[in-house]
């Protein structure tokens, strides 16, 4: 979540990533997250869920997904996982991240 959020570019892995972590529903752990924020970027913040989703959705608004997929392709072994790999599909999947508690 961190590395989507703000690595200073694109990096298909992170994105890979984002989804692999989706799909095994694992909960975002929000003080985690503000906790390595504020390590990195020196940003002291607090996320609400909402808050964290509209980053999420901005960031992946931006994001050129054919470079991307170009990106993380090499390290796949199933190509097929790049149809994963639609602005669609991650604004669907940061409508449904879980958050712990």
């Amino acid at each position: 979540m961190h590395a989507v959020l703000h690595r200073q570019y694109t990096k298909g892995r992170d994105l890979y990533d984002f989804l692999w972590y989706r799909g095994k529903k694992t909960a975002v752990n929000i003080t985690l997250l503000e906790n390595g924020i504020q390590q990195t970027q020196g940003e002291q913040i607090h996320l609400t869920a909402e808050a964290l989703q509209n980053r999420l959705t901005e960031r992946f608004e931006k994001i050129d997904f054919e470079t991307a997929r170009n990106d993380v392709e090499r390290f796949l072994e199933n190509p097929e996982s790049l149809s994963l790999f639609t602005k669609e599909i991650f604004m669907e999947a940061v409508a449904g991240l879980e958050f712990a508690k």
